[in-house]
């Protein structure tokens, strides 16, 4: 995935001075909604997702080792539809969870093709996310939480 070429070296640089933190929502490219061929199905339940979410992590080690927490949206994509975050979005929030910056999908007109207007994380991640939390120090760390759970 060149998208992961590029995401890669940025995340290394960002944590450096912040937090990483990936919310795992809906599938995007799901093969029982989009027939696209990469190998998911949008998620009937919370186990699903979560799994959905392991196995994308899985997939991407290198990606995994640079997240300092993992989340994991609810079956009513509360945090997806608070924050307008679908198919794909990266965040910059200060320290009070205040959203400095927002990434936007982009028009062949060169006009963003999504607007939302929340300008705060705050409310949304605590609440919204449900307890299925899955923390993550480093890539062993996180495998053995998974063995276990």
């Amino acid at each position: 995935m060149a998208k992961m070429k590029t995401l890669l070296p940025l995340l290394e640089k960002v944590r450096k001075t912040h937090k990483v933190v990936l919310v795992y929502i809906t599938e995007a490219h799901a093969d029982d909604v989009w027939p696209l061929g990469f190998g998911i199905n949008q998620a009937k339940n919370l186990d699903e997702r979560i799994q959905n979410c392991t196995n994308f992590l899985a997939k991407w080690p290198e990606f995994a080792s640079l997240l300092d927490t993992v989340l994991v949206d609810n079956m009513k994509d509360d945090f997806n539809k608070a924050a307008g975050v679908w198919p794909e979005s990266y965040l910059f929030l200060d320290e009070f969870a205040n959203c400095q910056w927002k990434s936007e999908i982009v028009g062949p007109d060169g006009n963003a093709t999504t607007q939302h207007p929340h300008t705060t994380a705050e409310a949304i991640l605590p609440e919204l996310i449900e307890e299925h939390r899955i923390k993550m120090e480093n890539q062993k760390a996180y495998e053995a939480e998974m063995k276990a759970a």
